[in-house]
């Protein structure tokens, strides 16, 4: 095929037409105005600065050293909640060398669950309502006058009474850890400050029967199983007393409206099923028998009263959805119950074999 002059031909595509530039006016290129992408986008210092995230600044007016102090103090408090848990496990037959009574022996575990377990909602919602600081006072002071009774017992019966008391002071120290930490923390900080409180967990729950037994066997005997809560709690007072960050989540708000918003009939109802509940996984099969009247009746007070409590909860009666005491909308969310299930298995994991 031919093509004219000046045109190029191109196989499977015919001609294409040159194109004439006018040569003789070129364009004017200023440097001076001229910016590098190179220079803007490529620049390491522009790029460091644009994909650095926001660091956020700790809420918080404690730091250094202090900061460093209070954490300690706090996190105290978490590792003998967790060691009171599991510290029974190796000083019962000296309990009951001294007291006798074997049949109240499921007592003294069940008792500490029964007080921790009922109130663990009851305390978020209080901490919620109250100024967290002197809150966890109050559970701190719980928990210390229950270790006091456990240590000074002089039957079984107060011992378990000490046992119950210790296990509601100890949930609102772990409720207020937890709120504490999540207040005067970062959001890039705060996986740390809980893993922490894991850790800490941990080594208390592992480190019970050890203290217990060791305990049992010197000449300080038994009741130092209990005793040392109030040795470290006395040696951390001043940390809590003027160190401790405030936090009020309503200020303003008169100290008895506040109580008169609890959600009161959904905390007497989980209570009682907790109560019941671990009433006959307790004593099932040790003091009764499983088909028992006494073990069936606590099961059937058991699925009862958590029945009524769901209904409760989820009509929101004699309360409002924002103060119900447990929180509906999590059970909408997979997460939320995968990380339940989560929790409850680890809880079993750790537990179970303490008392194989």
């Amino acid at each position: 095929m031919s093509a004219t002059s000046g045109d190029t031909y191109v196989a499977n595509r015919g001609v294409i037409p040159e194109v004439h530039l006018n040569s003789e006016k070129p364009i004017d290129h200023d440097t001076s105005k001229t910016t590098s992408v190179t220079d803007v986008d490529l620049d390491p210092v522009a790029i460091e600065k644009q994909e650095a995230p926001h660091v956020e600044a700790p809420p918080r007016e404690v730091t250094g050293w202090k900061w460093g102090l209070v954490v300690v103090a706090i996190l105290s408090s978490i590792f003998l909640f967790a060691l009171d848990n599991t510290v029974v496990a190796d000083i019962q037959p000296a309990i009951i060398a001294n007291f006798g009574d074997i049949q109240k022996l499921p007592w003294l575990t069940g008792a500490f669950l029964i007080g921790s377990a009922s109130t663990n909602l009851v305390w978020g919602k209080i901490y919620g309502q109250m100024e967290a600081k002197v809150t966890y006072l109050i559970a701190l002071v719980i928990f210390e006058v229950g270790s006091a009774l456990c240590g000074a017992a002089p039957t079984m019966n107060a011992l378990i009474i000490g046992r119950v008391i210790a296990g509601v002071g100890g949930s609102g120290m772990y409720v207020g850890v937890m709120t504490l930490l999540s207040v005067t923390t970062s959001i890039q900080e705060r996986p740390m400050y809980v893993g922490l409180t894991g850790l800490m967990w941990g080594i208390g729950t592992v480190l019970g029967p050890i203290i217990g037994g060791a305990f049992t066997d010197s000449s300080a005997g038994w009741r130092w199983a209990f005793y040392i809560n109030l040795v470290i709690g006395g040696l951390f007072a001043p940390v809590y007393l003027f160190m401790l960050p405030k936090s009020d989540p309503r200020k303003g708000v008169p100290v008895l409206r506040r109580f008169k918003e609890l959600d009161w009939v959904g905390t007497i109802l989980l209570i009682g099923a907790f109560i019941s509940f671990i009433m006959a996984v307790s004593f099932g099969g040790i003091l009764y028998a499983w088909n028992s009247g006494q073990i069936i009746a606590c099961f059937v007070v058991t699925f009862s009263l958590f029945g009524i409590f769901a209904v409760q909860q989820e009509l929101a009666i004699f309360t409002t959805i924002e103060q119900r005491i447990f929180p509906v909308q999590f059970l909408r969310s997979r997460t939320m119950l995968l990380l339940f299930a989560e929790t409850s298995s680890g809880a079993t994991g750790i537990v179970v074999p303490l008392y194989m």
